[in-house]
């Protein structure tokens, strides 16, 4: 036996490898490298931009019978908050990159405890007491504008607050706000970018500090 040293990132590899061509034998598929394999589990891989931030880095995401097995960075989108201020073509030639929390997307999608339906909670218990009540998402619509409108019959359209994440869906919100008649429009910016910048500026001497990922082992 030789002794050949194997760094981590190779054993981890090589566990996953080992782990998921066992896995696929139990489930009755041919081996990983088949192309069988594509068309008997419905394999694909699918161009989208990671949410978990607003960066919205370019991403391919490899799915299997309809779930997420894997999530990669795409070379052919590379932009996103992991890559800012790098050079595109660069990028495109040498490869994205992700940072951890866009590859914690999986993770977070099949998390057990994910909302995944409306909930209201229940008549007469307490903030934090975890008691909910199952509703459909047109109850929940309908209840928020009822809500809404009262405090707009009530108090006046100004006493809504709209904060938003400055990248998704900016301009449909901010047209509601138009429609709704309130001027409290802010962006992820006003609730936390600038603090942040402040802080790192006065700490570290640069406003926005970003890992040097394509360097990175």
């Amino acid at each position: 036996m030789t002794n050949t040293r194997v760094g981590r990132r190779d054993f981890l590899r090589l566990s996953g490898l080992v782990g998921g061509a066992a896995g696929l034998q139990m489930m009755g598929l041919k081996s990983a490298g088949s192309a069988d394999l594509q068309a008997q589990a419905g394999d694909q891989w699918i161009p989208t931009c990671c949410n978990m931030c607003g960066g919205t880095t370019g991403i391919l995401t490899h799915v299997v019978n309809g779930r997420v097995v894997k999530i990669e960075p795409n070379s052919e989108n590379p932009i996103g908050v992991a890559n800012i201020y790098n050079d595109f073509i660069n990028l495109k030639a040498t490869g994205a990159r992700m940072c951890a929390k866009g590859n914690a997307a999986i993770m977070a999608l099949y998390d057990p405890d994910r909302v995944k339906t409306p909930l209201r909670r229940k008549a007469g218990t307490a903030r934090g007491a975890g008691q909910w009540d199952v509703i459909t998402y047109e109850t929940a619509v309908q209840e928020i504008a009822d809500k809404l409108a009262a405090i707009k019959s009530i108090s006046g359209p100004d006493k809504l607050v709209w904060f938003t994440e400055d990248n998704n869906f900016v301009k449909i919100q901010e047209s509601f706000c138009n429609a709704y008649g309130t001027p409290n429009f802010l962006q992820h910016a006003n609730l936390c970018d600038v603090a942040r910048k402040v802080a790192f500026q006065n700490t570290m001497g640069v406003g926005r500090t970003l890992p040097d990922l394509r360097n990175t082992r």
